[in-house]
């Protein structure tokens, strides 16, 4: 028999796991000491213990561990429990994977001499969201302010409260300075039934590119440019209607210096 902290040397496992796992039920000492309460270990134990190890190294969880070790799991579900564990194990390495991709191109611009972006380029999953908007092909993108505008009423209306900034998407498939294609909205709080031009919707969460703008509209198109170029070189490319999210604008100053702006582009791994 081997006390806790010999067994813990043979096994390379922490004497905290061993209590840990004791108390879950999960790995019990052979015997435990009535009067010292010192735990010992059986070397016969070292069998199922190297079990729980090994789930452990796959990422199960020890909840999972404990309904594997009971034997009674069919082997349906064991299948579909390590299927899961497959799918979020690729998903990880599909993620690292990219991270690394980000970080290779970050080097490679320093060696060109580009040490630092005036826009840092983030990946960014936003959820979906319960939205009002008003969406109108529009003289140009200034006019989208007007859209905001005549969806007040319906806020009044309903009483609907705003779940964050406003922003807008734009349809067109190419830059157009006219006869843009355009939807203001704004994320609502809770669902509420649409009325007049006003559409109330959900709108499917995706993953984004974004950057931040600080500064007047009219110089935007430098934030889109370093968003094309970081997506071009990180093997991105835009899947659906991007986003402005107007952070800071005219409704809380009139300095367009100080307006902050999240541009936010849908991407998706680009075809090979």
């Amino acid at each position: 028999m081997f006390k806790i902290g010999e067994f813990s040397k043979i096994c390379h496992i922490t004497v905290k796991a061993l209590r840990h796992y004791d108390k879950l039920g999960l790995f019990r000492p052979a015997k435990v000491d009535p009067d010292s309460g010192y735990r010992f270990y059986s070397a016969t134990q070292l069998t199922v213990l190297n079990k729980i190890l090994a789930f452990r190294e796959m990422g199960l969880s020890l909840d999972e561990i404990c309904m594997l070790l009971k034997g009674d799991v069919p082997v349906e579900q064991m299948k579909g429990m390590l299927l899961r564990k497959q799918v979020e194990l690729k998903q990880q390495i599909n993620e690292e994977s990219a991270r690394l991709a980000r970080v290779e191109t970050r080097l490679n611009n320093i060696e060109r001499g580009e040490f630092m972006s005036d826009y840092e380029v983030i990946i960014k999953d936003v959820p979906e969201m319960i939205v009002a908007g008003i969406r109108r092909v529009v003289p140009t993108f200034a006019d989208v302010g007007p859209l905001f505008v005549e969806m007040m009423p319906f806020f009044e209306q309903h009483k609907a409260l705003a779940a964050g900034p406003c922003f807008s998407r734009c349809f067109d498939k190419e830059y157009k300075e006219h006869d843009v294609d355009l939807e203001a909205l704004m994320p609502l709080t809770q669902e509420v039934p649409g009325s007049g031009n006003v559409k109330v919707y959900r709108l499917e969460g995706e993953t984004m590119a974004a950057a931040i703008h600080s500064g007047p509209y009219e110089k935007l198109f430098s934030a889109y440019e370093s968003l094309m170029k970081w997506m071009e070189e990180n093997g991105y490319e835009l899947c659906a209607p991007n986003r402005e999210l107007y952070i800071v604008g005219y409704d809380q100053t009139q300095d367009p210096e100080k307006f902050v702006t999240e541009i936010q582009i849908p991407v998706k791994p680009a075809a090979s």
